[in-house]
């Protein structure tokens, strides 16, 4: 009625809802949003993203987080969720199973994340992964792709 912009009203809420941990009333704004019939194939997962950002991710909401991650349904969208949760292990994991050429740059992202968080065990295993295919991680992505 108001012509306000679904996102940002959907977003607004969700993070009113994950600030005050209400994971089911979450979940029913995902619902909600999915079923709406003016949301995008990405809107329910850029909103689960934008909630995990303000999210306390401590110990105890570490089972409902988790559960909101199981909800995205891109690959890419899903690494992020849970790299924003320092969920390093999980977030490589989903990475290698991708084709080599979109595994590389988010095998990175989590070598920087794991670099961040001083984890040498996830560094060593992003780096070996990163040399058997071929882009070291001094690479980056500033290298122009041959075409």
């Amino acid at each position: 009625d108001f012509q306000l912009e679904a996102q940002a009203v959907y977003i607004r809420a969700g993070h009113r809802l994950v600030r005050q941990r209400q994971y089911g009333a979450v979940k029913q704004l995902l619902k909600c949003v999915g079923e709406s019939g003016t949301a995008t194939k990405n809107d329910c997962d850029a909103l689960i993203l934008s909630c995990l950002s303000v999210a306390d991710k401590g110990p105890s909401d570490a089972k409902e987080l988790e559960s909101l991650i199981m909800e995205i349904k891109s690959i890419e969208t899903k690494i992020k969720a849970y790299l924003a949760c320092s969920k390093l292990r999980p977030a490589y994991l989903l990475a290698v199973k991708l084709d080599p050429s979109r595994a590389g740059p988010l095998v990175q992202d989590v070598l920087q994340a794991a670099e961040g968080a001083h984890d040498s065990v996830m560094q060593n295993i992003c780096c070996q992964w990163l040399s058997e295919h071929n882009k070291t991680p001094m690479q980056r992505q500033s290298r122009p792709t041959p075409r």
